[in-house]
């Protein structure tokens, strides 16, 4: 609770900044074929793979968690929807590291 009380009272004024790379985000893995994305509201951007998709198969979901993160890149994932998160460690040239990786990693 305090992490929450020191955001409340330090962090508000720039939420902006994370709904907007969030807002980037979005889009960029909307346009990869059977990857479906939830427009986000926040700074959370969710994102689910078709079954088509080569990495929406059973048991795959852990392996592109993990390639992500050996990049760089941290998601969580439970093989049926998955959650990135921009925050006040994610600058605009984190967000491009992060989308480039993303879509390398999601791309047929």
């Amino acid at each position: 609770a305090g992490a929450a009380r020191y955001a409340l009272a330090h962090h508000i004024p720039r939420l902006a900044e994370d709904h907007r790379r969030a807002a980037a985000l979005a889009p960029a893995l909307a346009e990869l074929p059977h990857v479906h994305v939830v427009p986000p509201q926040s700074n959370l951007v969710r994102f689910s793979l078709d079954p088509q998709h080569p990495l929406g198969r059973n048991g795959t979901s852990a392996a592109l968690v993990d390639q992500l993160a050996a990049a760089g890149v941290r998601i969580t994932g439970d093989g049926e929807s998955f959650r990135a998160v921009t925050h006040l460690d994610v600058d605009d040239a984190g967000l491009q590291v992060a989308m480039t990786t993303l879509v390398a990693a999601l791309a047929p």
